[in-house]
């Protein structure tokens, strides 16, 4: 009786192995990526308008290689300069969309190598993209800032365009919530809301005049950087920066400026803080606080912001946007560690 019940607990605790190992088999293994620029931070460098001398830098983090910045990296691996404003880029199955406004093009390199895996897609002015699944959604300002946009819905795999959506005046900066995408109307006072299982305009927000960048914060909250109206262009308005649930849109609460010229809205990696520039400075604020900071995190503004995923700053000085210009790394206190010479009008960063 003994051996018969140690041969079945054996048994069963074979079977319990067995059966743990085809359930670790059957769990895919995460797919990391690949290549020479699969771990670090590229640069978008706008280069001079007209001159088709934009760049993208790679800045590797651990400096494994002895080569902590590469410039250029689309020219090295491509033999051909990348165009005129490199706007924006978006990394989507290890495949890199670099947005070229005003060569009117989207470029497609392999994001390890940097090596163009495809023809450019033909657009018009193309500002800033998201993706959601297996589509991109770009937003294109068509007949300049005054004009009527769209957003042009790309295959990644195809790299074909599969629809243009119509949506408000300068489209910049789109938000991916949900199933859902915001798109910042800049020359308006609006967001167009995507529906991007169907890809119609489900929603118009009204927020404050001419939004110019969002984000989303760990509680879920939207929150949409509104910079007012310049005296140049009209009768002024002060900026705002606005917080709405996506379930209740239009109960916002608003956070008023005393000034206009409020822009360049992003967040940290935890999405809990906030930073932003404003008549000359940039400020950081806590999602959870009842105002506006008064003090400034840093006494200067920058053409480009954003946030690693360790706290560190990174900021795009232009200077004179005819020279190289600089990007400076900053503690999250506003500490200055270092700065490094880079392409012509910095303006972005995309972190890997």
């Amino acid at each position: 009786m003994f051996k018969t019940l140690k041969l079945a607990t054996i048994s069963v605790a074979v079977l319990s192995f067995l059966s743990s190992c085809e359930e670790t088999k059957q769990t895919p293994a995460p797919i990391l990526p690949k290549g020479k620029y699969a771990t670090g931070i590229f640069i978008l460098n706008e280069g001079g308008f007209q001159k088709s001398n934009g760049s993208v830098s790679f800045y590797n983090r651990k400096n494994l290689d002895s080569v902590a910045l590469e410039g250029d990296i689309f020219a090295k691996n491509n033999a051909r300069t990348l165009g005129d404003v490199v706007q924006d880029m978006v990394v989507v199955n290890d495949k890199a969309f670099i947005l070229v406004n005003n060569s009117n093009k989207v470029e497609i390199v392999d994001a390890g190598t940097f090596k163009s895996l495809a023809p450019e897609i033909k657009l018009k002015q193309p500002r800033y993209a998201v993706a959601v699944g297996n589509k991109l959604y770009v937003s294109e300002w068509l007949n300049g800032y005054n004009g009527i946009g769209q957003i042009s819905v790309i295959d990644v795999t195809s790299y074909k365009v599969l629809k243009t959506i119509t949506v408000g005046k300068a489209p910049e900066k789109l938000l991916v919530v949900g199933e859902k995408i915001l798109v910042a109307n800049s020359d308006e006072n609006t967001l167009s809301v995507i529906n991007t299982t169907f890809d119609t305009i489900e929603n118009t927000i009204t927020v404050g005049d001419k939004p110019n960048s969002l984000t989303q914060d760990a509680q879920g909250n939207i929150w949409v950087m509104c910079g007012g109206v310049p005296a140049w262009a009209g009768t002024p308005t002060n900026a705002k920066l606005i917080r709405f649930s996506p379930n209740a849109a239009a109960q916002q609460t608003v956070f008023a400026f005393e000034k206009g010229d409020a822009r360049k809205l992003t967040n940290n990696s935890e999405k809990n803080t906030l930073y932003y520039m404003y008549q000359g400075a940039t400020y950081s604020m806590a999602i959870t606080d009842s105002k506006l900071p008064t003090n400034f995190l840093l006494r200067r503004t920058f053409y480009g912001l954003g946030v690693d995923k360790d706290g560190i700053i990174y900021a795009a000085d232009a200077l004179n946007y005819v020279i190289n210009g600089r990007v400076i790394r900053y503690t999250k206190t506003g500490i200055a560690l270092d700065s490094m010479t880079v392409g012509v009008a910095p303006n972005g960063f995309i972190f890997r």
